[in-house]
């Protein structure tokens, strides 16, 4: 099953028991849920968030869905296990028509992403495929295996999960692609053990989860990120609110965490006087020299005077 929590308000979360699985994807209307299901009881299934509708589109095995942004195609990728099912699924869910884009080579198509209404980008163990759904015909982006892609709203920009650790949950590396041009160029300021990428519709902020348990959140352009601390393990998903207010990543420690956008310099990269600073403004805990300890230090809990203003995390 897959459970809906408000972001905002009191009320509690609500379940939708015809969609779990491997992959979620929600329509640009917020109404349907595609669901990815892989191993006993696979294929693709369609629900309404408000349970009133639930259906399969397909019986194949699926790694991961998607939408088109105007919510009229439905695509899931496939091929892990079975070789024939190696293929993009097409669903159109105004006229009921079902289609493969198949690109022959029998690889493992691990994820896809829409550039728009009719061009669709799909990764796996083959390279980087771009299609045209009008035409079902295909262009090579790049032939290095890969997993995970996402990309702006615009369809100007992709990104892409790239290396050998990306299959052995070790993470690999992010790759900022031009889809005209095919150029690209390595995301080095999130290091080499990403599990997980995403992008915020502007094309301005990217976040990644890794192997190490740690949510990045820094600029398209490179400059060092924010660490979000918390997870135990692995963070396998992140996703960003839609309206650019929350972060939320899910990992091996089976928490859901959810996250303020961050603002201002990251943390970490502060002169040590602003990082004592802002501690000493987050706490009323200091440590304090003391000799008669083995160590040196003591901790001393003083009286909390309350914020001046709701810290920014």
């Amino acid at each position: 099953e897959a459970r809906i929590w408000p972001l905002e308000g009191e009320e509690s979360g609500s379940t939708l028991d015809d969609a779990g699985g491997r992959s979620l994807a929600v329509d640009p209307s917020g109404k349907r849920v595609l669901a990815a299901f892989d191993g006993e009881g696979h294929g693709v299934s369609l629900v309404s968030v408000d349970g009133s509708e639930s259906r399969e589109l397909g019986s194949e095995d699926s790694w991961c869905v998607a939408f088109s942004p105007d919510g009229r195609y439905a695509v899931g990728t496939g091929g892990q296990w079975v070789p024939e099912v190696a293929v993009v699924k097409v669903w159109d869910l105004e006229t009921g028509e079902t289609f493969d884009l198949d690109a022959g080579d029998d690889k493992f198509v691990v994820d896809a992403v829409f550039l728009g209404p009719h061009r669709l980008v799909a990764s796996g163990t083959s390279g980087l495929r771009l299609w045209d759904l009008a035409s079902r015909t295909s262009e090579t982006l790049s032939e290095s295996p890969g997993a995970y892609v996402a990309a702006t709203a615009d369809g100007e920009t992709l990104l892409r999960l790239e290396g050998p650790g990306t299959w052995a949950a070790q993470g690999g590396v992010v790759r900022i692609y031009d889809p005209t041009s095919g150029e690209s160029r390595e995301l080095s300021s999130h290091g080499n053990r990403v599990v997980d990428v995403v992008v915020d519709r502007e094309g301005k902020l990217v976040v990644t989860g890794d192997a190490d348990g740690v949510v990045r959140v820094g600029p398209l352009s490179g400059e060092e990120p924010h660490l979000l601390l918390g997870h135990d393990g692995i963070v396998h998903a992140v996703a960003i609110d839609p309206r650019g207010r929350w972060i939320a990543s899910g990992g091996a420690d089976a928490v859901i965490r959810l996250w303020p956008i961050p603002v201002g310099q990251p943390f970490h990269t502060l002169p040590r006087d602003d990082v004592l600073d802002r501690l000493r403004s987050l706490t009323n805990y200091r440590v304090v020299a003391d000799e008669s300890t083995p160590d040196g230090y003591r901790l001393e809990i003083g009286p909390f005077p309350g914020w001046e203003s709701r810290p920014s995390w």
